[in-house]
Parts: structure tokens; sequence; C-alpha cells
């Protein structure tokens, strides 16, 4: 028998607002060749910037399918006092996976930033 324990909160609301970040200028200068015009050095900071970058785009497009997994997993406008223990755990489960994507994003911002200023 399932037994149903009392939700704490009936709503839940959480954002995400990502970031647009470019590269088109790096692709543009690897492929037509205009990086061999640099020096090696500045050519290694522009690099990992660049990748740095990617990891974090990649992060934040994982995060937002995370929250919409958890969105999904809550159900939308859905009262947790109605939901079975087995959705409850669902809906524990990608929360813990979204706070901890989020957290991995802010420390991939972190590096982010300072291979920004590394770069320029």
């Amino acid at each position: 028998m399932e037994t149903q324990k009392k939700a704490v909160t009936n709503s839940l609301q959480f954002g995400f607002v990502g970031q647009d970040l470019a590269d088109a200028s790096w692709k543009a200068a690897v492929s037509t060749g205009a990086v061999a015009y640099m020096d090696y050095t500045e050519v290694q900071r522009f690099a990992s910037a660049y990748e740095t970058q990617a990891t974090y785009t990649r992060l934040q497009m994982e995060t937002i399918d995370s929250m919409v997994g958890l969105q999904a997993a809550l159900g939308y406008n859905s009262d947790p006092s109605k939901m079975s223990l087995q959705a409850l755990e669902t809906a524990r489960i990608q929360t813990d996976r979204a706070m901890a994507e989020i957290s991995a994003l802010n420390q991939v911002g972190t590096g982010l930033k300072e291979a920004y200023a590394k770069a320029l």
C-alpha cells in the first residue's frame, strides 16, 4: 500500500536565463587560416576561451533540458500533495540533477570569465 506524505508546499517556481554566446568569428578565423598570422600563444589563449565557451554552452543546454524534465516530472501546475511517492521521488531526482547542473554551470561560467580575461 502506497502512503502519501503531506507536502510542505503546493507550488514551485523556478526560472533560467540563458546566455547566447557566439563563436562565428573564431570559427571564421580558424577556417580561413587567419589564425596562422597570429602569435601562437595568442591563438592558444583564444582557443582555450572558445573551448570553455563551448563547454558552457553545452552545459547550459543540458541544464535547460533538466529544467524541462523537472517541470514534466512535477506536472504543470500540479499539487505535490496529490502526487504519488514514485512521482515525488522522480521529481526529487530531477531536482537534484538540475541543481547539480546549475552548480556546474556556475563553476564553468567562472572559468569562462577567467578565460576571456586571459584572451583579451
